[in-house]
């Protein structure tokens, strides 16, 4: 731009003595001189000229030329808008369906031992005021005189032999062995309802994943996944393959329209080549229902936790989704 501009101001200057040696008014010069070429004018004109010529050459150059959407189309390797793939792929979206955890974890031996311990340093530590100290004292000695009162009334109504009194105190009896009964025959529920995979009420504590298996000898299990369609978003057909191939009883809910991972494979296709295939992972939560499998497409289904997935998948498949999954 700096030369462009040193230039022009060396052409102007020449041309302007150029006007005077002609004895040409050079604000005139292009209606009266004779030496048009030489004028500013003139200079400013083919200045102009070529350098509209050199932009427009340039733009020619380093813009490919337009093609008409029948040429796009007869393009080999054309993806979306006519543009080459330089490694055409299949796009398919997959299902991560997470069922949460409805109970707490067990505690393990070391939370347990933390826990006595703080709730030891809690009571060494503690100080109680003066006023508080006062409340508990009060509180005992209420306690004490609402016994001796009952004592009293009791040994008075039976002294009495006062019949309402008694059955008073037989009912009292009963009511307090009745709740000891209760208290010695309570258990609590168990932590695991069911044992099967099949079922997504097992393992209550722990986070647990949707498998399905194909009907195949390698890589049989996965997550539940499908080829987009034309003009399909990620999400589209994540709900669509997941309805087909899961059933529509699965009610779960999609938490985003980006993917939380990716993976990448060449299926093994003997005598001809086959296009890699790109997964993306999309998360979905289980809300209720029940899995039916589609028979033709898909042959079990299973819920497991983050470290039995290892067990069912390719090691490649778990590197790809490990990463994102929750414990």
């Amino acid at each position: 731009m700096m030369q462009l501009a040193r230039t022009f101001l060396r052409e102007l200057r020449l041309s302007v003595e150029g006007a005077r040696s002609y004895s040409c008014s050079w604000r005139t010069c292009g209606t009266v001189c004779s030496r048009r070429q030489d004028s500013l004018c003139a200079v400013f004109a083919r200045r102009q000229y070529s350098v509209a010529s050199s932009s427009k050459e340039k733009d020619e150059r380093g813009k490919p030329a337009e093609e008409g959407p029948q040429q796009q189309q007869q393009r080999p390797g054309a993806g979306a808008g006519g543009y080459p793939l330089s490694h055409p792929c299949r796009v398919m979206s997959g299902m991560c369906v997470v069922r949460l955890p409805s109970l707490s974890r067990e505690r393990g031996p070391l939370e347990q031992r933390m826990e006595e311990m703080k709730d030891q340093l809690r009571v060494e530590r503690s100080r109680l005021s003066d006023h508080e100290l006062e409340e508990l004292e009060y509180l005992k000695k209420k306690k004490e005189r609402e016994k001796r009162a009952m004592e009293e009334e009791m040994a008075i109504a039976k002294a009495r032999s006062d019949t309402t009194g008694e059955q008073f105190i037989e009912e009292f009896e009963d009511l307090q062995e009745a709740q000891l009964i209760d208290l010695q025959q309570f258990s609590p529920a168990p932590r695991e309802i069911e044992t099967s995979l099949q079922s997504p009420s097992r393992k209550l504590d722990r986070v647990l994943y949707l498998l399905v298996k194909k009907p195949r000898a390698k890589h049989a299990w996965q997550m539940p996944q499908g080829e987009l369609a034309e003009g399909e978003t990620l999400l589209q057909a994540a709900e669509r393959e997941l309805a087909v191939k899961c059933g529509s009883d699965l009610k779960v809910q999609f938490l985003s329209n980006a993917p939380l991972a990716y993976y990448s494979y060449t299926p093994s296709t003997s005598g001809t080549t086959a296009l890699d295939s790109k997964v993306f992972f999309l998360k979905a939560c289980y809300l209720s229902g029940e899995v039916e499998l589609c028979g033709d497409l898909l042959r079990e289904h299973a819920w497991v936790t983050k470290e039995e997935m290892e067990d069912f998948v390719s090691p490649g498949y778990y590197k790809s989704v490990a990463p994102v999954l929750l414990e």
